[in-house]
């Protein structure tokens, strides 16, 4: 086969069909990232309508457990109304449990089993019935308990935890913090509801306490972060209101072991905060829901775009592909024929 030298069209056609090869490699990239946000796309998409109603009944069993919490605390000056609340919290454990019978979501299947054993009613009978049939109830540990109850809830929004870094992604996020953020509250609005009554804590708690603390603040941090403008500022603007400027004070005599505050005005502090947190993650769900559906209509109109530039490469691709193949059939019709060598070119002149 005679050699085709590579002249100046030659490296030219290489340089455009390596530039088409490097141009097809980015798309299969980009497409893979694509499919990989379209599956958490979905995931959410899916996760997020019942984000609401699971809230609704976290919400209520977080203030059953600080009002609990009370309750077998024997120095507390006054009997919370633990009645109406449980009758609060039975109505969204209904709700949402008829609402998912016909769900087959695998990350609803734990709040399902949750929701079919209902161990409330025999951590009730040990709240109502302290002491009285048998050995009184340490607040700490119907803390634990109620949080027990509380951890399958607060793991299906933790889904919506994302990796990424759309807006979407960054907002679904800040709903996971937020509500770390918020379950950290309520577990200091029980603890303090306990410390205040009693005006001590013991080094256990206290240890714990600290320890509750110091996670509020990295999901706030987080949560912070992650948070639209908008969003943002409403929360720092409730930060400069009185009621949060009294919590952080409490707060702050908390850790430094003053516990001299009246147990009915640090609940009602407390309870304020986490109703104006609630607020927040119910205006980043409505504008979560906003940015899902504009990021699938813009996704869709990227891929569509995607796939008639990958019709346009293709083609242009078999085009250099097929002028290179001609010119070098032209190439080498036009080189010249090699002489042979001069004794067989001698012996076919004599013979």
């Amino acid at each position: 086969m005679a050699f085709i030298p590579l002249n100046r069209v030659h490296w030219l056609y290489w340089l455009a069909l390596l530039w088409c090869c490097v141009y097809l490699l980015l798309t299969l990239t980009w497409w893979q990232q694509y499919k990989q946000q379209e599956l958490q796309h979905r995931q959410t998409t899916e996760l997020l309508p019942w984000v609401e109603p699971v809230q609704r009944l976290i919400r209520n069993l977080q203030t059953e457990r600080g009002l609990s919490a009370g309750q077998v605390t024997p120095s507390l000056p006054y009997k919370p109304a633990l009645h109406i609340q449980y009758l609060l919290t039975d109505a969204a454990w209904r709700d949402l449990t008829v609402a998912l019978q016909q769900q087959t979501i695998p990350e609803l299947s734990a709040m399902q089993r949750l929701l079919a054993q209902n161990p409330l009613t025999a951590l009730r009978q040990q709240v109502l019935y302290n002491g009285l049939e048998s050995t009184p109830a340490d607040g700490a540990v119907i803390i634990k308990a109620y949080s027990a109850i509380i951890k399958p809830l607060l793991q299906y929004v933790q889904l919506l935890q994302q990796d990424g870094a759309l807006e979407w992604q960054q907002h679904s996020s800040a709903i996971s913090q937020l509500t770390e953020m918020i379950e950290r509250s309520g577990l200091e609005r029980a603890m303090l509801h306990i410390a205040m009554a009693e005006q001590e804590m013991s080094a256990a708690r206290y240890q714990n306490y600290v320890f509750v603390i110091n996670e509020l603040q990295d999901h706030q941090s987080t949560f912070e972060e992650l948070s639209p403008a908008a969003v943002l500022q409403q929360w720092q603007n409730w930060q400069q209101q009185l009621p949060y400027r009294q919590l952080t004070k409490v707060r702050e005599q908390a850790l430094n072991q003053q516990f001299s505050v009246a147990p009915a005005l640090w609940f009602s502090l407390s309870s304020d905060n986490i109703n104006q947190l609630y607020q927040l993650q119910l205006e980043l769900q409505v504008l979560l829901q906003q940015e899902l559906a504009t990021a699938r209509q813009t996704g869709q109109q990227a891929v569509q775009q995607l796939k008639l530039h990958q019709k346009y490469m293709l083609l242009l691709l078999l085009l250099i592909l097929w002028r290179m193949h001609r010119l070098n059939i032209t190439t080498a019709n036009q080189q010249p024929q090699q002489s042979l060598p001069g004794v067989f070119q001698h012996q076919i002149e004599q013979g």
